[in-house]
């Protein structure tokens, strides 16, 4: 049992470093969007074991991607939710036992592109600006 958790740990350590990837496969993690309307989008992203902000920037960044290639060089957040699940894991076996609580972060925006920057009403990011920062901030490529 402790070879199997070893390697369990082994597995998500792996996967936390290059977390910026598209959300599939059983464990559902990763960035995802759906595009609401020509300039609207939802993202979200589902982290394991990552801090909350950090499953917020990755969601930021995506949305700053999807802005840069439709040709939005700025965005507001029409809407934002942010939240974290706590699940618990843990065996007992001849005296010796293991538990430990995983974090499971998911941050979701709707973000609306803009071709110009709008100066009344919510904050207006640029869109070329929040990519630069978040991609050198956790070392992501192209």
């Amino acid at each position: 049992m402790r070879i199997f958790l070893l390697i369990l740990t082994l597995f998500f350590s792996g996967c936390v470093g290059q977390y910026y990837h598209k959300r599939e496969g059983i464990w559902n993690l990763g960035y995802s969007d759906t595009q609401l309307a020509s300039d609207t989008w939802r993202v979200s992203c589902k982290g394991y074991a990552i801090a909350e902000d950090k499953a917020a920037d990755f969601a930021l960044f995506h949305g700053a991607q999807l802005c840069l290639k439709a040709g939005f060089p700025f965005f507001k957040i029409e809407e934002g939710r942010e939240t974290s699940t706590t699940q618990g894991a843990g065996y007992f076996s001849g005296g010796s036992s293991y538990v430990g609580a995983y974090q499971y972060p998911n941050a979701s925006f709707t973000i609306r592109g803009l071709k110009t920057r709008e100066t009344s009403g919510k904050q207006v990011y640029e869109s070329q600006f929040v990519y630069n920062s978040i991609k050198a901030k956790y070392g992501l490529k192209d």
